[in-house]
């Protein structure tokens, strides 16, 4: 899914993981802004967030790349 695609649904109620590189559960959100602002977060306190996945059907999986454009661009 494109980075458009997905701002589309920052709001849409969901279940987001936030994972580090090892596939570790750093936190769980609601929505995909929720997400995004742990992530914000996770990152003032020095840890790296690699990717989110979207626990439902289908699973959607953003990878870091994909994941620092996103929060790039809801920090406006």
């Amino acid at each position: 899914m494109s980075d458009r695609e997905l701002a589309t649904h920052l709001d849409d109620p969901d279940d987001w993981l936030v994972l580090d590189g090892r596939g570790q559960l750093l936190a769980h959100s609601i929505t995909l802004r929720h997400a995004l602002h742990r992530v914000r977060l996770l990152l003032s306190g020095g840890i790296t967030a690699e990717s989110l996945m979207r626990d439902s059907e289908p699973p959607l999986v953003v990878r870091m790349d994909q994941l620092y454009r996103m929060y790039d661009a809801s920090r406006d």
